[in-house]
């Protein structure tokens, strides 16, 4: 008698479910507990706003503090431009101190009352050196030959210019004429190589013969 080899084993039963070990674990494994989802305004709630920048007012306080130790802006002035004598009729029409430079002898000028003065426009007293130079007034370009330009103090001295206690007065003279410098107008400057001052120059002046 013939056996077959595997006849005789049972068949599998069908029980409708796959073998499948994760569903098996899913049917016996307890669900795991299911965490609520939060509201809209408890998300919220739980959202934390970045941090603030730090304040600026030790910055704002160190500004102010480098402001006030700042030297303040300091400039020369000479009083009313420049005194001298001069055609007021003609100097209106010209727009220029019209200025005889020969009337009167050698000793006719131009009268510069010093001051040094701080941003509010209050006199500082202090020492500072000084030197002046003759422009053109309307390009502002230096005159070529400085040499027609003469400078003394009221004592004499014609080097050496300097405010003593914030004030000098100066005495200019221009030992030419306008038309020999295709009729410009000249200005005198007065400046001061201490940084922090700044220039100054006189009225326009149209020097005649």
């Amino acid at each position: 008698m013939r056996v077959l080899m595997g006849s005789c084993a049972p068949a599998p039963k069908r029980t409708g479910l796959r073998e499948n070990p994760s569903h098996a674990d899913r049917c016996t494994r307890p669900p795991a507990p299911r965490v609520p989802r939060s509201s809209p305004q408890e998300d919220h709630s739980l959202w934390k706003a970045p941090p603030r920048p730090q304040s600026t007012s030790l910055e704002i306080s160190w500004t102010a503090k480098k402001k006030q130790a700042a030297p303040m802006a300091l400039q020369l002035v000479i009083e009313q431009g420049g005194i001298l004598e001069h055609d007021a009729a003609e100097s209106k029409k010209q727009g220029a101190a019209v200025w005889y430079k020969d009337e009167g002898g050698q000793h006719k000028c131009i009268l510069l009352k010093l001051s040094l003065n701080d941003s509010a426009g209050k006199k500082v007293k202090k020492d500072v050196k000084v030197k002046c130079a003759l422009r053109y007034a309307d390009t502002g370009k230096i005159v070529e030959n400085q040499s027609i330009l003469r400078v003394w103090t009221e004592d004499g001295r014609k080097r050496g210019l300097a405010l003593k206690g914030g004030l000098l007065t100066v005495k200019a003279r221009v030992e030419d004429v306008s038309k020999n410098h295709q009729g410009q107008c000249f200005c005198v400057e007065v400046s001061c190589d201490d940084e922090g001052i700044e220039s100054v120059r006189t009225q326009k002046v149209r020097a005649l013969e």
